[in-house]
């Protein structure tokens, strides 16, 4: 039998509010993690759960054996990365570096 694997990435979750408060100093620890996703945010439970939940419906009865990666785009090119939108407006901000 062959099984399904979601592969998290950085997920905003009290262990990493933590980990942040326990830093030098904290806001630029969270500026630095936030480059390092493409799409400049962290993510939240609830997203890698949605995930989780797709592939125990029946909408994914033909998936076997998968990786989903729900990172954020971490693995897309090593250290910092140029967000894609500002989330907070949802406007688009480009993706040259």
């Amino acid at each position: 039998m062959l099984v399904n694997e979601v592969k998290a990435g950085h997920i905003c979750t009290e262990m990493f509010d933590k980990t942040v408060s326990m830093q030098k100093d904290p806001q630029a620890f969270m500026e630095y993690s936030e480059t390092l996703q493409w799409l400049g945010r962290g993510g939240r439970p609830e997203e890698i759960a949605t995930v989780v939940l797709f592939l125990t419906s029946d909408w994914a009865s033909f998936i076997t054996g998968a990786e989903i990666l729900a990172t954020g785009g971490y693995e897309i090119g090593e250290g910092p990365k140029k967000p894609i939108f500002h989330w907070p407006t949802m406007e688009k901000i480009g993706t040259s570096r």
